[in-house]
């Protein structure tokens, strides 16, 4: 039986479309359809200058927003063959990148626990991600399209420590329930039913494929674009944290390594805001207002063949 998804489904959104084969409810076989998302970003580009451009990334992904707008800033200023002077601004923005990539992780996880009967889970991580934006309102005004990077921009006033303040003490609450959630979630055995051995990957697809980011790391392929030395990029060469890979390319493995990522997130952010601000701030000005440093240590247990024996 072939069955069309998308674009009009409400999985696909409007950006994709299959011809699924289908024998019960295995998919055997897929057709996939591209081209749906085109919006002329391009020819908008051709009419303005480069820096109006910025703002147009944030639509392309729209949970992923600062780290769209990086890409693009990152290639004007490689094509000018400029760096970027202020150091500052440099750890500025891997702090929201890093931002970024919790809210990306945290939908991509309370989706996948919603499609498993997870109803309250994806409610809870909704009201996280609107503490998230509420950074992104603090420095831009906008809590979903921010707009914040700019080519060669060295400003960066409106980081102050108020700001550093409230992303300590958010980031302890934050770390503290994610741990109290995730450990009972991933043991819970439908969700392991329904993830374990779908959409499995091997390494050797991956590197033919040109995939990367956490499907290919979910395959034993430890490669980091942020960890790598001739792709580093921002403050990252400079910080220190782990790179998280699977086993079994399946969807359990990449879920496994979405939550190792969420927390060396908030560690990377712990790290850059002591490097950066806490260290050039007055001591009786951060020690006065109660800054919280004492975050807690999560051992999670994040080796998928560890996990899978509970099955």
């Amino acid at each position: 039986m072939f069955v069309q998804f998308g674009p009009q489904h409400p999985g696909s959104h409007g950006l994709i479309k299959f011809t699924l084969e289908m024998l019960g409810e295995t998919i055997r076989n897929s057709i996939l359809y591209i081209g749906l998302l085109h919006r002329g970003t391009e020819k908008l580009f051709e009419t303005r200058p480069f820096y109006m451009g910025t703002p147009y990334m944030d639509r392309l992904d729209y949970v992923s927003t600062l780290t769209s707008e990086h890409a693009h800033v990152l290639g004007i200023e490689g094509l000018i063959d400029y760096q970027v002077a202020s150091a500052a601004f440099l750890k500025i923005r891997t702090v929201f990148d890093e931002i970024t990539r919790i809210k990306n992780h945290l939908m991509h996880i309370s989706i996948l626990t919603f499609d498993t009967g997870n109803f309250f889970i994806f409610f809870f991580f909704l009201e996280w991600r609107e503490h998230l934006m509420g950074f992104y309102e603090a420095v831009s005004g906008a809590r979903l399209h921010a707009a914040l990077y700019r080519p060669f921009e060295t400003r960066f006033s409106y980081f102050n420590s108020y700001l550093i303040d409230s992303m300590f003490s958010y980031f302890n609450y934050f770390l503290f329930f994610f741990k109290n959630f995730f450990q009972p979630l991933l043991f819970f055995r439908v969700l392991k039913l329904r993830f374990m051995g779908i959409g499995s990957m091997s390494k050797n697809f991956v590197k033919n494929a040109s995939i990367s980011g956490v499907i290919a790391r979910s395959c034993g392929l430890k490669y980091d674009a942020r960890a790598s030395y001739q792709t580093t990029y921002a403050f990252y060469k400079y910080l220190s944290f782990k790179i998280f890979t699977g086993d079994y390319g399946d969807l359990y493995d990449r879920m496994l390594l979405m939550v190792g990522e969420i927390v060396e997130s908030v560690l990377i952010i712990v790290q850059t805001l002591f490097r950066v601000f806490v260290q050039s701030l007055d001591s009786s000005q951060t020690h006065g207002q109660g800054t919280n440093t004492g975050l807690i240590n999560l051992n999670y247990v994040l080796d998928s063949s560890v996990q899978r024996q509970y099955v």
